[in-house]
């Protein structure tokens, strides 16, 4: 008989995402596949609902998409001690210093922690896994030469994403292009509001001097196969990313895993 093991993400909603969210569910379609482990993937925002499932299922392992910003119920220790199995967690924003230091009793008591960043070193650390970045499993579109360029960039348009970066750039190597941003606005939990991220695509906008660059928006939220689609018809996607305001470092963004799936950049 497999060993049941839960994955338990943060919800997602019709007409609200979230780069969490996004990554959580990619990495939950992966991990599904597995003949290994009987792996169910619950979506949850309590730790309520964690005892519930643990009685239900009496999984091994519970293996949860964190981050500190979207997911705070997580860090809770309290209702772990009714749930007496293994607790992995899954950090969005995990760096070489959370690695080096990780500890169970230092970090809301999960026994293990898993990173997806290619970077960190997790040799010498017990309890530290790495695993292979998650690519969304959708079919790339043929590209169609349409005679233009055309830079693609999706995600929170937040000025550490180097969004105003990607505009010079362009500016620098085009005197015609489109420049095709994906941004839908409505992202929960992340400190942002979409009139805040409107203001930051105004800014955009304003920084696009030369008359043959054209710059287009989308924001409606759209399935991991039309994202892919849409992507694979750039000809190339750029993302610039900076040090986040929540670590002095880069984090490999989902983002860019699902312009691999897209296969542009090539």
């Amino acid at each position: 008989m497999k060993d049941t093991v839960l994955f338990i993400s943060q919800p997602m909603y019709e007409d609200k995402i979230c780069a969490i969210g996004i990554s959580g569910k990619l990495f939950a379609d992966a991990i599904l596949l597995s003949d290994k482990y009987n792996v169910m993937h619950f979506y949850s925002e309590s730790g309520e609902k964690i005892i519930d499932l643990y009685k239900e299922h009496k999984p091994k392992v519970i293996f949860y998409n964190f981050c500190s910003r979207t997911t705070q119920w997580m860090m809770d220790t309290t209702w772990k001690k009714h749930v007496p199995c293994k607790h992995l967690v899954l950090d969005a924003d995990v760096t070489q210093r959370s690695v080096d230091t990780f500890k169970s009793e230092n970090f809301y008591n999960f026994d293990g922690l898993v990173c997806t960043n290619p970077s960190l070193d997790v040799n010498f650390t017990p309890n530290v896994y790495k695993i292979n970045n998650i690519m969304p499993i959708a079919e790339a579109g043929e590209y169609i030469d349409t005679g233009k360029i055309r830079i693609g960039f999706h995600g929170s348009p937040t000025f550490n994403k180097g969004i105003l970066d990607l505009v010079d750039f362009v500016q620098n190597e085009f005197d015609e292009a489109e420049l095709v941003f994906h941004c839908p606005l409505y992202f929960p939990n992340n400190g942002h509001t979409h009139i805040q991220f409107m203001e930051n695509i105004n800014t955009v906008k304003s920084k696009i001097k030369k008359p043959g660059i054209e710059f287009k928006l989308t924001t409606d939220i759209i399935s991991n196969q039309e994202l892919v689609h849409r992507l694979s018809q750039n000809t190339i996607n750029c993302y610039f990313n900076q040090d986040s305001p929540y670590n002095t470092h880069i984090i490999p963004a989902s983002s860019i895993h699902t312009a691999l799936a897209a296969k542009r950049p090539i």
